[in-house]
C-alpha cells in the first residue's frame, strides 16, 4: 500500500525494475507506473515478476490494452511472456507497419490473428490477403478490405473461394457486383446479391440461380409485379414466402393467401 501511494515516478521505475524485491511490492510499483516504456520493460522480462491470480492477469490485460506507445507496444508484442500479453499488446496497436510486420513475422499463430485484425491500412491488407501463407490470416485481412479498387483488385487475381466469400461482403461498387453476381462459387453469388441494387440482375438471379442466391437476391427487388408471380409461382418455396412479405400494401390479396396457404403446404405446417 505504500509503494502504490508513491508519486516520485524515478523511485517507483527504480522498485519496479529491481528484482531483489518481493513479486507482491514490485507489482504494486508497477500499477504506479505512468510510463508504457518503463511499464513495458518490467512486463516484458524474461523471468517476469507478476504474481499468478485472476486479479492481476485481468489488471495486465486493461494496462497493457491502454497502453499508447506504440514501441513499448511492439516490445511486448515481440517478446512478454506467456503469449497471452503478447496477444493483449498486438490488440492495443495501432501503428501499421507495426501490425503488418507481426503478422508476417511472428512465430504465435494468435498474435498474427490479433494483429490482422487491428489492421486498417488497405495496401497493407491487400498484400496480405493475396500473399500471406495462412489462408485464416488472408481471410481475415480479406474481410477487413473495404477500398473498392483494392477489393477489384482482389477479385482480378484471386481464385481462392474461401478468399472471395470473406472479401465479398464489403463490395458495393454496381459493377464488380453485377460481375460478381456470375461467379462461379454459388456462396460468392449470393453474398454479392445482397448488396446488388441492379434489379434486371436480380430478377435474372431469382428466375435462374440456385435456391440460396435467388433468396438473396430477391430480398432486394421492390417490382410489386414481379414479387407477385414470385410469390404464386416461383418453384422454391422460401423464394415465394420472401415474395409474399416483400408485396407493398394496395395490392389484391386473394392471390396472396392462395400462394401463402401453398407455401404452408410446402413447409408442412398447413
Amino acid at each position: 500500500e505504500t509503494v502504490a501511494r508513491l508519486t516520485n515516478q524515478e523511485f517507483v521505475q527504480k522498485i519496479a525494475l529491481d528484482r531483489s524485491q518481493h513479486p507482491e511490492v514490485r507489482h504494486a510499483a508497477v500499477v504506479a507506473i505512468e510510463s508504457d516504456a518503463v511499464f513495458a520493460a518490467v512486463i516484458g522480462e524474461k523471468k517476469p515478476y507478476y504474481i499468478k491470480s485472476a486479479d492481476v492477469w485481468q489488471w495486465l490485460s486493461i494496462r497493457v490494452k491502454a497502453m499508447k506507445d506504440q514501441e513499448a507496444l511492439k516490445r511486448l508484442a515481440w517478446s512478454a511472456e506467456p503469449p497471452s500479453i503478447q496477444i493483449f499488446a498486438a490488440e492495443a496497436l495501432v501503428d501499421q507497419p507495426i501490425l503488418a510486420d507481426l503478422v508476417h513475422r511472428h512465430p504465435e499463430k494468435r498474435v498474427r490473428e490479433a494483429a490482422v485484425k487491428r489492421l486498417t491500412d488497405q495496401g497493407l491488407l491487400l498484400a496480405i490477403a493475396l500473399n500471406h501463407p495462412e489462408e485464416v490470416i488472408r481471410a481475415d485481412a480479406a474481410r477487413r478490405l473495404e477500398d473498392q479498387a483494392a477489393l477489384a483488385k482482389l477479385f482480378a487475381t484471386e481464385l481462392t473461394e474461401g478468399i472471395r466469400s470473406a472479401a465479398v461482403g464489403n463490395v458495393t461498387d454496381p459493377d464488380l457486383l453485377r460481375k460478381l453476381s456470375r461467379d462461379p462459387s454459388e456462396g460468392v453469388r449470393a453474398k454479392a446479391a445482397k448488396n446488388l441494387r441492379d434489379e434486371a440482375e436480380l430478377v435474372r438471379l431469382v428466375d435462374e440461380d440456385l435456391p440460396q442466391v435467388a433468396l438473396a437476391a430477391a430480398e432486394n427487388v421492390s417490382n410489386q409485379e414481379i414479387l407477385l408471380r414470385w410469390a404464386k409461382s416461383h418453384p422454391d418455396s422460401k423464394v415465394r414466402w420472401s415474395a409474399i412479405q416483400r408485396r407493398g400494401e394496395g395490392v389484391e390479396t386473394e392471390p396472396l393467401v392462395a400462394a401463402a396457404l401453398d407455401v404452408c403446404h410446402d413447409f408442412n405446417v398447413a
